[in-house]
């Protein structure tokens, strides 16, 4: 009939006018992204639309040229972003917003998978890129992260308004959840938080509440679970001290110093002991270590003091730093002008004689001298990197031992792959790290080779 006719005519004419061109469509459409014609765009994909699987090739150039965009926009401020939380993160944030855009408005009429492409190449670029290169790891882009959130957290952050900041945890969201290493994130979200609690330097408990909910929502009661409980030691915290003052009112205790308390949980906090020095024990830090010898003389050398205290030269001198910053010491090898521009703490010689400000005075109710030493805060970035190895292999061990627990029996690349699947969105486990963790439960006597069967494994109860 004529209706079967015209189909059959249409097809042959797609045929000459599309198919036959395709590898001329594909080429002109990689020119229209780099040239942003995104009209023309979705006239050409609105074409292709018409072959069946012709716009496979069409969304995998998409999403090349998302990538490579991405790529190409970090490299230009990597050299600053890998010590610049902010730029990094809004950067890849910008990258995102414009090729969503980009996409929503060419695309999704035509085909919902077209999202998948762009998940792929930002997520690729975000796990992947210059910054995570010059610093060796993919670890690098959730640390960046956690301390991009720590800036919009503390008080005194000046670049936003409060309107924003709900908004601006969204899109840290977006951020988290193509993030491959999301357990990296936690370590880092955690300590930061257990600062900000303990230097009382939050912006808001609501703030801080919002963001736990939001992880909560993405990745379970679990993640957040430590997070929470940190939280709610604070709270306990606060009416304890009032407690305590109606406690002394009624038994009419007197002399006692103005002072706050905190009751933490240890289990729930990221605090380490610190490293071996001469400690008297009613203190708990170094400077406090280094105020307390002025109790037995008024001048010190920095030779004496080292004696003395046994800390480590390099931190004694930034101590010593912070000390004479803040005017609570004082050095006459120092003169004023220096100390207030351009002195280092390397500056300060082991000779230097160092006396007690006797006549300190200060405008401020309460002066918080104990800000991060240079040294403690690399470390602790180190640190958490150097643990993270380990605490990924008693993750994957637990997870090998629950699915065995349940199964019984199976085979070894069925094994794996359920790891992989179970802990994916925790982190990408590593192949040989699993196989490692296997072997090990086999020497611990949780699991044994069939002996018919070498491939298959036997839980043991």
């Amino acid at each position: 009939g004529k209706g079967g006719s015209q189909v059959q005519w249409l097809k042959k004419v797609e045929e000459v006018l599309i198919r036959d061109q395709l590898y001329v469509i594909y080429s002109e459409s990689k020119t229209l992204l780099r040239d942003e014609r995104h009209q023309d765009l979705a006239l050409l994909f609105k074409l292709v639309n018409r072959v069946p699987n012709a716009t496979n090739e069409l969304k995998k150039i998409v999403e090349n040229h998302i990538y490579e965009m991405g790529i190409n926009t970090i490299e230009r401020v990597s050299g600053t972003a890998i010590n610049d939380p902010k730029l990094y993160i809004e950067t890849i944030l910008d990258i995102h917003k414009k090729y969503l855009t980009l996409v929503q408005n060419v695309f999704t009429l035509f085909d919902f998978m077209i999202n998948y492409f762009i998940f792929l190449a930002c997520a690729k670029f975000i796990n992947n890129n210059p910054v995570t290169q010059t610093a060796g790891s993919t670890t690098k882009s959730p640390e960046l992260l956690a301390r991009y959130c720590d800036i919009l957290l503390r008080k005194g952050n000046k670049g936003v308004e409060e309107t924003d900041l709900e908004e601006k945890f969204n899109q840290i969201m977006i951020a988290f959840n193509y993030v491959e290493d999301k357990d990296v994130y936690q370590k880092f979200y955690s300590r930061m938080l257990a600062k900000r609690l303990v230097g009382q330097l939050s912006a808001s408990d609501d703030y801080e509440e919002s963001m736990i909910s939001k992880l909560k929502q993405a990745c379970g009661y679990e993640y957040t679970s430590k997070l929470q409980r940190m939280f709610q030691d604070i709270g306990v915290s606060k009416t304890l001290v009032p407690e305590y003052e109606k406690y002394r009112e009624n038994h009419r205790a007197t002399g006692i110093a103005d002072f706050s308390i905190m009751v933490l949980s240890s289990n729930s906090w990221p605090f380490s002991a610190p490293s071996n020095f001469i400690l008297p024990i009613e203190m708990s830090t170094y400077q406090m270590v280094v105020l307390l010898l002025f109790n037995k003389a008024l001048n010190w050398t920095v030779e004496r003091m080292q004696d003395e205290t046994q800390i480590k030269s390099e931190l004694l001198l930034q101590v010593l730093f912070g000390l004479l910053k803040s005017k609570l010491l004082v050095c006459t090898d120092i003169n004023e002008d220096e100390l207030d521009e351009d002195l280092k703490d390397t500056d300060i010689k082991l000779n230097y004689s160092i006396r007690l400000a006797t006549n300190f005075k200060s405008k401020k109710l309460r002066i918080n001298l104990n800000v991060p030493l240079k040294s403690v805060e690399q470390k602790d970035i180190e640190g958490v990197h150097r643990t993270i190895n380990d605490d990924r292999k008693m993750v994957i061990q637990a997870a090998i031992v629950r699915i065995m627990k349940a199964r019984q029996t199976l085979k070894h690349a069925l094994l794996m792959q359920e790891v992989i699947q179970q802990l994916s969105s925790r982190f990408k486990p590593n192949i040989p790290v699993i196989k490692k963790c296997i072997d090990i439960l086999i020497e611990k006597e949780y699991l044994e080779r069939q002996p018919n069967d070498k491939d298959v494994l036997r839980y043991l109860a």
